[in-house]
């Protein structure tokens, strides 16, 4: 059973929103039975001096499951991020945490270490790290200098045509001036409104054939027009476009047959009109004399383009919204100092005995009050691929699987007197350990060098990491920072 006041060292006004992560930490001294261990939270209140095996509260929501317990004198961590969330918002539910051997390895016997224990001191730790609040915006820069004008754009697309225009009323004929050279035929305009026939001006002098206009669109068949007089013949005419045909007329009653008249001249055969419907038979009448054909009418001018309507003006830009004002700051971590008052980093963590868990750059690191380097947060052996702990180092994971860590947990080797990190870093800042062949030495906080190897447990490769890197300053063998430390 483990339990931890977080009303009495969180900052006040914590929530659990904003813890990032809280991992427990548990010390194994003594591995009878190895095999794996089942975290849950405990479903109600208990007492230190009144719980035992006998009156211990059931489990309540899992924390963690098949924990992998199986080496010795070895930090174990166990993500614990929901349940201390929810201890934050209801603290009445800050019941503590029940360890048991996991349902999946019920024969599992081991040593924890808590707080009582004097021999090794090893009480187990609950590390939790708060997520500050954004901080304000800054100040806006100086504008820039102006760039170089850019190349022109493409040409915008033709605008939509405006409304044809109201026709004026007619001017009076005028006199007939001279004819002009013939222009450009323009881009045909929308049909006017047809104005009132103006009054018939005298016949000017006929100018030269102009160039053939677009043509116009067929307008409507008007009513048949009374017959004139015959005309003289006059000269035949250059053949005219031929126009657009024109509806077809309902067919007229058949007329009584007239008498014979004299045959005259073969006139220009028109145009074939198109074929009306079959007439009743009527008499045969004597055949008539045929007329001239009459001169073409000029084409009239095409109306003026009417001007574009105005584009309406846009509408004024709606008011800006109001900046919310910006929250306070979080409270900010304990900070660690040497004797010359260099900040060593923020304290996340304490064992109660001689080892501060401290964050530094975003490394993670053991120091005792002495100034020495201690226990490594994620396992206390480093194994070497040669003899008397030499060549590559290795991380031990205490377990034949798999297992994921924060890859900056910073561990100290007596025997080279160097930090290391873990060296398999993956986008997230994490590191899987691995399957490494063999290994032929081993070392740790504690003891000095031996030649035995690893055996059946995975490893994380490690690579040097300096203090300046880390952001602290220690020199010396052992490698030591200035003491004594200060808060």
């Amino acid at each position: 059973m483990l339990r931890f006041d977080l009303a009495g060292t969180l900052p006040a006004g914590t929530t659990g929103s904003g813890v990032s992560r809280a991992v427990l930490w548990v010390f194994v001294n003594k591995v009878n039975t190895a095999g794996a261990i089942d975290v849950a939270t405990a479903s109600s209140s208990w007492t230190e001096l009144g719980v035992n095996f006998s009156t211990s509260p059931a489990p309540g929501s899992a924390v963690a499951v098949g924990v992998p317990a199986a080496t010795v004198n070895t930090w174990m961590p166990i993500d614990a991020t929901n349940a201390v969330k929810a201890w934050v918002d209801t603290p009445s539910q800050n019941n503590g945490f029940l360890l048991t051997a996991a349902a999946s390895a019920p024969t599992t016997s081991v040593w924890i270490d808590s707080k009582e224990n004097v021999s090794t001191s090893h009480p187990a730790l609950l590390v939790i790290t708060l997520a500050g609040p954004a901080g304000p915006t800054g100040a806006t820069g100086p504008v820039g200098p102006g760039g170089a004008p850019g190349a022109p754009g493409p040409t915008g697309a033709t605008g939509v045509a405006g409304p044809a225009g109201v026709t004026g009323p007619a001017g009076a004929t005028g006199a007939a001036g001279s004819a002009g050279p013939v222009g450009a035929t323009g881009v045909a305009g929308p049909a006017g409104v047809t104005g009132p026939a103006g009054a018939t001006g005298a016949a000017g002098a006929a100018g030269p054939v102009g160039a053939t206009g677009v043509a116009g669109p067929a307008g409507l068949t008007g009513p048949a027009g009374a017959t004139g007089p015959a005309g003289a013949a006059g000269p035949v005419g250059a053949t005219g476009v031929a126009g657009p045909a024109g509806l077809t007329g309902p067919a007229g009653a058949t007329g009584p047959a007239g008498a014979a008249g004299p045959v005259g001249a073969t006139g220009v055969a028109g145009p074939a009109g198109a074929t009306g419907p079959a007439g009743s038979i009527g008499p045969a009448g004597a055949t008539g004399s045929a007329g001239p054909a009459g001169p073409s009418g000029a084409t009239g001018p095409a109306g003026s383009i009417g001007p574009a309507g105005a584009t309406g003006s846009s509408g004024p830009a709606g008011a800006a919204g109001v900046t919310g004002a910006t929250g306070p700051a979080g409270a900010a971590a304990a900070q660690l100092r040497d004797a010359l008052g260099n900040v060593l980093g923020s304290i996340v963590g304490q064992n109660f005995s001689r080892y501060f868990l401290v964050q530094k750059s975003s490394y993670v690191y053991a120091v005792s009050a002495a100034g020495n380097f201690g226990f490594a947060p994620v396992g206390s052996i480093i194994y070497w691929s040669g003899a008397g702990c030499t060549g590559t180092p290795y991380l031990n994971a205490g377990s034949s699987a798999a297992t994921v860590r924060y890859a900056r947990y910073v561990v100290y080797s007596p025997t080279a007197n160097t930090l290391y990190v873990l060296s398999n870093a993956d986008a997230n800042g994490e590191a899987t350990s691995i399957n490494v062949a063999s290994t032929a030495s081993n070392e740790s906080i504690t003891s000095a060098c031996t030649g035995t190897g690893h055996s059946g447990t995975t490893l994380w490769p490690l690579t040097s990491v300096t203090p300046a890197a880390i952001g602290i300053t220690a020199s010396g063998t052992p490698l030591k920072v200035s003491v004594p430390l200060m808060f």
